[in-house]
């Protein structure tokens, strides 16, 4: 899969249209271990052999012109007291963003500042993968290896530093051709990790971040890749096509499937569309579980969100292909879940539609009936996020899941109230929103709880018929919480809004421009939590 960029690209030409029309991951199936291979060493510094040595040096670790390192101290010698003579002149410091280069025959040797040891989390062990992989490749070296220090108690600490190697490393550039000028990108096939713990311990680690990263990277394909190359068609296959020689079973519902279960508020969405709904079903059932658990994930699919009849402004509209995100989250959760196998049953919903205005799109006004009896007075079809989910969330009900989370990009208001750094958290279960807190705290995923008081119901209360699907810009990421609530029976509930998370505006840290991928990395591992449990 990861190479499949790189590897389209080179067919473009008098077959270009053709390779525009194939999708963006047929190219090949290499899995992203088998592109840039990962060891584990306990080797001693002095016995590292690769052409180019990665470390991290702390702030605290410098001390009035010396590093207090016996390590370093180590290899001061192999450098023939460069890099004392480099901290002296202040030009290694130890400093977060500080990275210096060493340029050797034998053994090359990047140091990255890391700032205060106290300052370092497993965000900043993602990072430090990042760095090492793009300095590695810009120094045009194809293998490293790095010795990874601090945050030693941290959970997922060598899984995240993988995230970060292989995550940090990724670029959306399918549909930009490459011109004759251009330089190949060179390509790390080999990395060691060093490190003084427990091999057997720490592999499984790597595994995991393997198949996490190789699922965050196909979600953030998916959410990058335009609307007329993303329908709700196109988005069902290639779930089945990513999940294809796991155990998981996928179901995917067309129109009349969907018409029989009644789902009406989801169908209104769809209206307006020429391209057909899907409702995608997603199911980790293993022989041997450990737990009469259930948990439901369900992202919202809306491939391109035009607001339908309450027309969003043009500016900024070509980002609404995001507007999937928490079904790409959902989906590629779901194979990674499938491929570590934890001993509990998952299912994955995927409502999935385009948001159009035509002569049959549902109007402002309109009542529509979701699949629990519910009338939904629609106010604004610009709100059509929740309508969707809510047939999700009345499925997941009658399929008796025990735990539902839901993930979508929902709200404005919680990007005003949040911004692009933090996800929004509701619920109507404190146990089950401490638990995934705690599982995205520890995963370097930002997550803060908004309240959801009983008073904010009455703000979705409607007139004519049983509530509206909007209760205006005052606390308008909590009033669609709250509509939300209408359809999970009173279900052990989380509503994660990532309106502001799903999407980097500029590229910062180990994110690149565009579509992030979040919360596929806390739902994997929340599963596997509750699993062990």
């Amino acid at each position: 899969m990861p190479l499949s960029n790189q590897t389209c690209k080179k067919h473009h030409g008098l077959l270009g249209e053709l390779f525009k029309i194939c999708y963006l991951f047929t190219c090949d199936n290499l899995s992203i271990g088998e592109i840039m291979k990962i060891t584990l060493s306990n080797q001693s510094i002095d016995q590292i052999k690769s052409p180019l040595l990665i470390i991290n040096l702390f702030k605290d670790e410098v001390n009035q012109g010396k590093i207090n390192q016996q390590l370093f101290v180590t290899l001061d010698k192999k450098y023939n007291g460069l890099i004392q003579s480099l901290v002296e002149r202040k030009e290694i410091t130890g400093d977060a963003g500080n990275i210096f280069y060493i340029p050797d025959k034998s053994q090359s040797l990047i140091i990255i500042g890391c700032g205060k040891t106290e300052d370092f989390t497993i965000e900043e062990w993602k990072l430090l993968g990042s760095q090492a992989t793009k300095n590695a490749k810009s120094k045009g070296f194809s293998e490293y290896s790095i010795f990874p220090r601090g945050f030693e108690n941290g959970h997922y600490r060598y899984s995240s530093l993988v995230e970060g190697i292989y995550v940090g490393d990724y670029n959306f550039t399918y549909y930009k051709e490459k011109k004759e000028e251009d330089k190949p990108e060179t390509l790390i096939n080999k990395i060691e990790i060093i490190t003084n713990e427990d091999l057997s311990k720490i592999e499984p680690q790597i595994k995991e971040g393997e198949i996490i990263s190789e699922s965050i990277r196909f979600a953030r394909d998916l959410i990058n890749k335009p609307g007329n190359y993303c329908t709700p068609t196109i988005l069902s296959n290639e779930a089945k096509r990513f999940a294809e020689g796991t155990p998981l079973k996928i179901t995917v519902l067309d129109q009349p499937d969907i018409e029989k279960l009644n789902m009406g508020s989801f169908l209104s969405v769809a209206r307006g569309s020429d391209e057909p709904p899907k409702f995608i079903i997603m199911h980790h059932n293993p022989e041997k579980k450990k737990s009469s658990e259930k948990v439901a994930l369900v992202g919202k699919g809306v491939t391109f969100d035009t607001g339908g009849i309450s027309l969003k402004p043009a500016l900024d509209m070509h980002e609404m292909k995001g507007d999937m995100s928490g079904a790409a989250a959902v989906i590629s959760a779901m194979v990674a879940i499938s491929k570590i196998n934890p001993a509990i049953e998952v299912l994955g919903l995927v409502p999935t539609t385009e948001n159009m205005p035509s002569g049959k799109a549902t109007k402002p006004g309109d009542i529509v009936r979701a699949m629990n009896g519910k009338n939904i007075e629609v106010l604004n079809t610009d709100a059509e996020g929740r309508l969707i989910l809510a047939d999700a969330l009345c499925y997941a009900v009658r399929e008796n899941a025990t735990k539902i989370i839901d993930v979508a990009t929902l709200t404005g208001a919680c990007v005003v109230a949040l911004g692009e750094i933090t996800t929004g958290l509701m619920g109507n279960n404190q146990e089950l929103a401490n638990h995934f807190m705690n599982i995205c705290n520890d995963s370097g995923e930002k997550v803060w709880q908004l309240p959801l008081f009983k008073k904010y119901h009455e703000l979705i209360k409607s007139d004519v018929a049983d509530i509206v699907n909007t209760g205006g810009r005052a606390g308008g990421a909590i009033t669609a919480a709250a509509f939300l609530e209408n359809f999970v029976d009173k279900k052990p509930w989380i509503h994660l809004d990532i309106a502001g998370t799903n999407w980097e505006s500029k590229g910062n840290g180990y994110f690149s421009k565009g579509g992030t991928g979040c919360m596929v990395t806390s739902f994997v591992r929340y599963v596997m939590d509750l699993s062990s449990k």
